[in-house]
């Protein structure tokens, strides 16, 4: 089998604008990009997609597809992996977005129905998408996700290209120019039809944000240090807010979480190596004592 000159492939999730990114890799007269091909077992002939995907005419450089982590929906992806990891060539790109916006934007899609937006097309007004959610099953759900992101990015051979689609959005062309040298291509004007379906806050968007906001920060999403409410030792709500609104802002206050944690581990530290020093002292001074009383009864025998 003959391959692309690049094969590559879009490790991702839902809601992170990957048809936006779709759209803009087939910009490119060189790069051909295809949807998530592996999303059922049901059916799937894994050599067949590959050939579909990387087998291309002389005139592509580069072809990939998006993966999403937890695709199949129905089985283990350990087929799929398997193969893909045989192409020794596969770039990868990671396309990352904030993982609350992520959820809060699969939540509102699941109950509008509606996929993606398309420029010029009605948007759905905000009260008609502000939704409350399950805060334990809400980030129970966004933690599995991300172990998965984790799990997969732990498989690969190389790290990968990273894309953020906050980025994308403030200036898609930088972006891309990047994303282009990354496949050994030149830089090429990329263009889509799609527009941002909740540009609104997640303060908006959310009706118990403040407990949501509340909880990510007290429990420690992504990690097991429970803080409950140390993180106002440092931060306000505001700096909170920005924090987990923020595209990298989790992985930020992951960090946070760790040298807090860190700082109550040297803490600890401290005070049992003061214990045993003062009780080193206590000790000197016992055996002191000792000493000279028997220095004194030696002088008056």
């Amino acid at each position: 089998m003959s391959f692309v000159n690049t094969p590559y492939l879009v490790l991702t999730r839902s809601r992170t604008g990957s048809n936006m990114f779709k759209d803009y890799l087939n910009s490119h007269p060189k790069v051909k990009s295809m949807a998530e091909l592996f999303r059922t077992n049901e059916g799937l002939d894994v050599e067949a997609t590959i050939k579909k995907v990387y087998d291309q005419p002389d005139e592509i450089d580069a072809s990939g597809f998006k993966l999403f982590y937890y695709h199949p929906n129905d089985g283990s992806p350990s087929e799929i992996w398997d193969r893909l990891k045989g192409i020794s060539n596969m770039k990868t790109i990671s396309l990352r977005r904030n993982p609350l916006r992520c959820s809060v934007s699969s939540e509102i899609m699941r109950l509008s129905k509606q996929h993606k937006q398309e420029v010029g097309e009605d948007v759905v007004p905000l009260d008609e998408k502000r939704i409350e959610v399950d805060v334990n099953i809400f980030l129970n759900q966004i933690e599995h996700i991300e172990s998965l992101r984790r799990e997969l990015n732990d498989n690969l051979y190389a790290e990968p290209y990273e894309v953020w689609y906050e980025d994308l959005v403030a200036d898609g062309q930088v972006v891309m120019d990047g994303v282009f040298h990354h496949l050994g291509l030149n830089s090429h004007p990329i263009q889509t039809n799609l527009q941002k379906q909740n540009p609104e806050s997640l303060q908006e968007l959310v009706s118990n944000y403040d407990e949501l906001r509340d909880a990510v920060m007290n429990w420690g999403l992504f990690d097991s240090i429970e803080m409950g409410d140390r993180w106002r030792e440092v931060l306000n709500e505001e700096q909170a807010d920005r924090i987990i609104t923020d595209e990298r802002g989790l992985d930020v206050l992951q960090r946070l979480r760790y040298l807090l944690k860190l700082q109550e581990i040297c803490v600890e530290q401290r005070e049992e190596v003061l214990k045993r020093h003062l009780r080193r002292r206590k000790y000197r001074h016992v055996r002191r004592r000792i000493i000279h009383e028997k220095r004194r009864q030696r002088r008056r025998s």
